[in-house]
């Protein structure tokens, strides 16, 4: 269990006890009361139910990667015992043929040279037992595929193949959420560092938060989120902008995640957009914020921590 870099108590607790119901396969609608009424603990409360599914997720992860390492020294084992086997059969057999084999006479008169033949001279045509386990040895020396080359071959299959159960542990909501992000993602082109075009609309206020209380960010975030952040607020004020419509655009590392519409209807207008993030989606984000024409006119990045 990684703790929240937090010095609350209650906050701490929260943490704790939603880890607690996820250990005990429980779902968040189980939330105490006590922590629904308060949006931090109930935000650290979410954030330590995640952190358990993301602890089971890497736990299943290493146990089906411990049995390759068995299978691989046991393959070893045999193919080192077959070889010293077939090894000890193989000398066996010529030694006997070599013992049974009668040695040739040569006619007529008999000298010290000609008299009988040397071994090393001598020509044996070879045996069927002999070849049969010749090519059972050789058979048997193919290298067996190491769990990294396992690896390889499961990396290489195709993009849009579905894993078998890496969503179950996600919620309904999230699931959606991130079909659609993924969606998004695939169907838009990656985006470019487009520059921010001169514009009367005037930002006052633009802040990340993990919730908003009274129409005001409550803890602000600058330019890190931590991973435990499952639900990030972006908090704007604007000036000069009453009656336009204007857009908040998140992206991260250059592709549009979500485009949400915001109807100014003041003069000095508080608004926001929330977004649900995956620990899968760790690294470079920026929000934008766009005019009536969807161009944008200011802009805030933020690094999504591992």
């Amino acid at each position: 269990m990684k703790l929240p870099e937090t010095q609350n108590a209650n906050h701490l607790y929260a943490f704790k006890k939603g880890y607690r119901l996820a250990m005990d396969g429980k779902s968040l609608t189980l939330m105490p009361s006590l922590i629904k009424l308060d949006n931090a603990m109930k935000t650290h409360f979410e954030s330590g139910w995640h952190q358990y599914q993301d602890d089971l997720a890497e736990a299943l992860e290493n146990e089906k990667e411990s049995p390759w390492r068995n299978k691989a020294i046991w393959m070893v084992m045999a193919i080192v015992a077959g070889l010293a086997t077939a090894s000890v059969m193989i000398q066996n057999i010529q030694q006997e043929k070599q013992k049974n084999k009668p040695q040739k006479i040569a006619k007529g008169p008999v000298t010290a040279t000609s008299a009988v033949t040397p071994l090393s001279q001598q020509t044996q045509a070879p045996n069927s037992d002999d070849f049969g386990l010749l090519t059972a040895a050789k058979s048997q020396t193919k290298k067996p595929s190491t769990p990294l080359e396992e690896k390889q071959k499961l990396s290489q299959k195709p993009a849009n193949e579905k894993p078998g159960n890496s969503l179950s542990l996600l919620s309904h909501d999230e699931r959606t959420d991130l079909e659609l992000s993924k969606q998004e993602a695939t169907s838009a082109p990656a985006l470019t560092e487009t520059p921010l075009v001169q514009s009367p609309i005037q930002i006052r206020r633009a802040v990340f938060t993990t919730e908003i209380t009274n129409r005001e960010p409550g803890k602000v975030y600058n330019d890190v989120i931590p991973k435990f952040v499952r639900k990030l607020y972006f908090f704007t004020q604007i000036e000069k902008a009453s009656g336009e419509m204007l857009y908040h655009r998140w992206r991260y590392n250059g592709k549009v995640m979500a485009t949400i519409p915001l109807q100014i209807k003041g003069q000095n207008f508080r608004t926001w957009s929330s977004k649900r993030l995956s620990s899968a989606w760790s690294g470079h984000w920026d929000v934008e914020i766009l005019n009536s024409q969807k161009q944008p006119i200011y802009r805030k990045t933020f690094i999504y921590s591992q």
